[in-house]
């Protein structure tokens, strides 16, 4: 289960990274499927199939959802605005300093603990450690795109926080019951449904409604 959650946080990060500082959205599109794909692949215990099944299915609607209005309007990101070296450093930082800084846990072992037991615990402490430092790089990778003007961008940032937020909610928190990664799921999608809505909007339409029946001649 470690192995695959650490590889999984790396595929999250890497795909956020692409998110954030790609300029053609249908390579946006991808880096956002593998971040959300990848995302209960992270989370400790080991996800039932259907939680998983559905972050693949919200994770791919919101990425085709985003390449079809790349295809039909031709829109392109602006890419990441600090540079991809300084994308990929912030990232590295936070990641180590989520594996660096230990969740909250028990007190202590209990005495009558068996080997099994430690074992366990040990390996849902390093999958805890894991889920809060992917958590952590997503943040950060977050939090630039959020302030900025490009819609593209500020939606990859919101949706990248929803994704880390989900990360640091397990990590310190524990399993969350699987009807809310439904929701969560269906809420990405939301959220990339509405991106398109709002980059498919013609520009000046609200000018051109003012200037059609708006406003009349002057008596």
């Amino acid at each position: 289960m470690t192995d695959i959650a650490v590889i999984a946080s790396l595929a999250v990060v890497a795909g956020s990274l692409i998110a954030v500082s790609a300029r053609d959205v249908r390579l946006l599109a991808l880096g956002l499927f593998l971040a959300i794909a990848s995302t209960p692949l992270v989370i400790s215990p080991w996800p039932e199939p259907l939680p998983v099944a559905a972050f693949v299915v919200g994770g791919a609607l919101t990425a085709y959802l985003l390449w079809a209005a790349a295809r039909a309007s031709g829109i392109r990101s602006s890419g990441t605005a600090i540079g991809p070296i300084a994308e990929v450093a912030a990232a590295a930082t936070a990641f180590i300093v989520g594996l660096r800084v230990v969740p909250v846990l028990p007190s202590g072992v209990p005495a009558d603990a068996t080997a099994a037991v430690v074992a366990q615990m040990a390996a849902s402490a390093q999958a805890s450690a894991v889920g809060q430092a992917a958590g952590l790089a997503v943040l950060v990778l977050a939090l630039v795109p959020l302030v900025g003007r490009d819609i593209v961008r500020v939606g990859m940032g919101i949706i990248l926080v929803t994704l880390s937020l989900r990360l640091l909610l397990n990590a310190w928190v524990g399993s969350i019951p699987p009807l809310a990664d439904y929701a969560l799921a269906l809420l990405l999608a939301g959220i990339g449904g509405s991106i398109c809505a709002l980059i498919g909007r013609p520009a000046g339409s609200d000018d051109d409604l003012d200037a059609e029946g708006g406003s009349g001649p002057a008596a």
